[in-house]
């Protein structure tokens, strides 16, 4: 989620404004809930998970329960930046706006899902004919932008939080937590590659790069070294802020432990514990969706409703649990049902519609939200803010 670039003019003049009581802050959804859907919860889950000693047997029904919650989560908060990012393209100011930003758009509306399409198409038939590596490697692509993904949302956190307390991180600051999340990627990223060859995805043979333990090593002391120049140059600019008359509930700490939490705990430390390993997707679709539904909320109430709970984001919800049914399961396990005659997964053997559905979908959805949640998209920088007061 690229929501760091919305950085500037976050509150249009003509945005749809309602008045809050500036003594209470401004919030997305409140204090205590910004803390606890944003990664305060996930915390939580981190250590009570690392203090129980799991049997495989409770492994396992934790593993379905996250299945299950994915459904109303996960899948949907993916059903959502289609649902966002196309509905942004119909809209009638989207013409006006520049040609960089509307190819742009095209790219990644147009280009890229017929280019990704057509690369898993291919790997499907080589895998077919006996040759794994491409489709492997996908997976792979897969994997290595979960990780890019996961950092940029933390930082994006970071950022919107700073825009809501209208308490900005230093440029000093910006820099540093933004090379620190490329660090933490490529560490995450290296470390499911170190090791050896080989693991499985939906039953498909899923490729490993086996990186040298020096390198990890050498990456590991980038991922320090930045968190280190992070911390100085956050703990500088919030001393900056203080002196300059901000409080400290001013402070945009909510969203650097967002940042944090994405870094860690669901991406550098994310393999450390195999059950929470199971939670992260859902945590992080969480985060996701509450600024989705945040923005949601004031693009309603901006035609007249006053309801939180409103026709429109009841049809916006169904429809993207709706979506997420349709692309994550229903469409792959036909087609799969096709091809083999039986219904397929992990355990009945390779799943590749399921995977390549699984890859396009995750794949796709991440260079939607490198372009859905930029500076210029007037939609949310129309909605995102509108709920704060103007003070």
């Amino acid at each position: 989620m690229s929501l760091h670039v919305v950085l500037k003019n976050q509150v249009s003049s003509d945005s749809p404004v309602r008045e809050v009581n500036p003594a209470q802050g401004n919030y997305l959804w409140g204090p205590k809930l910004d803390v606890a859907l944003l990664g305060g919860v996930s915390i939580i889950a981190f250590l009570v998970l690392q203090l129980v000693e799991m049997s495989s047997g409770a492994m396992a029904t934790l593993a379905v329960v996250m299945m299950a919650l994915a459904n109303v989560v996960n899948h949907p908060h993916f059903a959502h930046s289609y649902q966002l990012f196309y509905g942004t393209w119909a809209d009638k100011d989207f013409q006006n706006l520049p040609k960089e930003f509307k190819l742009r758009w095209r790219v990644v509306g147009l280009w890229i899902p017929i280019v990704l399409a057509a690369v898993l198409a291919a790997s499907v038939v080589l895998y077919l004919d006996g040759s794994p590596v491409w489709l492997a490697a996908t997976i792979n692509l897969m994997a290595a932008l979960v990780g890019w993904h996961y950092v940029k949302q933390g930082f994006g956190m970071a950022m919107v939080d700073a825009a809501i307390k209208k308490t900005f991180w230093s440029a000093d600051a910006r820099k540093a937590l933004l090379w620190n999340a490329y660090a933490c990627w490529i560490g995450a990223w290296m470390i499911i590659n170190h090791g050896s060859a080989g693991a499985a995805f939906w039953g498909v043979f899923k490729i490993q790069l086996n990186i040298p333990t020096e390198v990890l090593a050498l990456v590991a002391a980038s991922v320090v070294s930045t968190t280190c120049w992070a911390v100085l140059m956050a703990t500088r600019s919030a001393q900056s802020a203080i002196k300059s008359g901000k409080s400290w509930k001013e402070l945009p700490l909510t969203g650097l432990m967002a940042y944090f939490v994405s870094l860690y705990l669901w991406t550098i430390f994310a393999t450390v514990n195999p059950a929470y390993l199971f939670v992260i997707p859902f945590f992080h679709s969480l985060q996701y969706m509450t600024v989705v539904y945040r923005y949601k909320a004031n693009e309603t109430s901006s035609t007249g409703e006053t309801s939180l709970v409103s026709r429109e984001l009841i049809r916006f919800s169904l429809l993207g649990a709706v979506l997420g049914a349709l692309g994550f399961w229903i469409m792959p396990w036909v087609a799969d049902y096709y091809r083999t005659g039986q219904w397929r997964d992990e355990l009945t053997g390779p799943a590749l519609a399921l995977t390549s559905f699984w890859v396009f979908i995750n794949v796709h959805h991440y260079f939607i939200d490198s372009v859905l949640w930029r500076q210029g998209n007037p939609r949310v920088s129309k909605y995102l803010f509108a709920h704060l007061s103007k003070k």
